[in-house]
């Protein structure tokens, strides 16, 4: 990762931070509270877990393509990528929800 690569990780990464707070103090909290019993705690340490992983990974990948393609010098050809990234991304995002979503219902069983 070069110079400018990883100038604009940062900048991404801080947009990302409160999102990686709280699911890093969800992920311990219900740690704290688990119960083998529960399958409630399962489904949230998924969901707060993925929400983690994307918190980091996605301004990771954003700023490997942007500055891959300052480097190749054709931005048209390869703009593709950048929907490709917010799709896949937005995909994570909605099955970190489904998760939730999961854990919530999961919780109210018992």
């Amino acid at each position: 990762m070069n110079s400018i690569a990883l100038k604009i990780y940062f900048q991404m990464f801080l947009v990302q931070l409160p999102i990686l707070l709280v699911c890093l103090g969800a992920c311990i909290v219900i740690l704290c509270r688990w119960n083998k019993r529960s399958s409630w705690t399962l489904w949230a340490l998924f969901g707060f877990g993925l929400g983690l992983i994307i918190s980091i990974g996605a301004p990771f990948t954003q700023a490997c393509a942007q500055s891959w393609m300052l480097q190749s010098g054709n931005i048209s050809k390869y703009a593709w990528v950048f929907p490709v990234l917010g799709g896949f991304w937005s995909v994570l995002h909605a099955c970190v929800y489904i998760l939730l979503f999961v854990a919530v219902f999961e919780g109210r069983k018992q």
